[in-house]
């Protein structure tokens, strides 16, 4: 269980939805879902490489522990989490202890 003095990161939990331009064109466009306090782990020291577009870029993976709440139960990895103006993907989430906390996988591509 995490202590609640642990959680000192305002992060924002945003959700992706997608719309029809006047071309008739798909748009993804993300909206904040809610937003809520958590605690940062950086999983890896430094950072990894990764094949995005085409091009070698810089990951950091991250782990977010945040409380059980019925909006954190409905994260899934088509979210993201925004923090300090910096966005991650969520690659995995897990219940940490039944009822009580969540844990996000995160990555940054720099």
């Amino acid at each position: 269980m995490m202590r609640i003095g642990k959680l000192d990161r305002r992060i924002s939990i945003e959700r992706a939805t997608e719309t029809t331009n006047d071309f008739g064109e798909r748009e993804q466009s993300w909206s904040v879902a809610f937003s809520c306090w958590a605690a940062l782990t950086i999983r890896k020291s430094g950072s990894t490489e990764k094949i995005v577009d085409g091009y070698e870029s810089s990951v950091q993976m991250v782990e977010w522990t945040l409380r059980h709440s019925s909006d954190s139960i409905t994260i899934t990895t088509a979210d993201r989490v925004v923090y300090d103006e910096k966005t991650f993907d969520i690659i995995a989430v897990h219940e940490l202890e039944r009822g009580v906390d969540i844990r996000l996988i995160t990555e940054n591509v720099l």
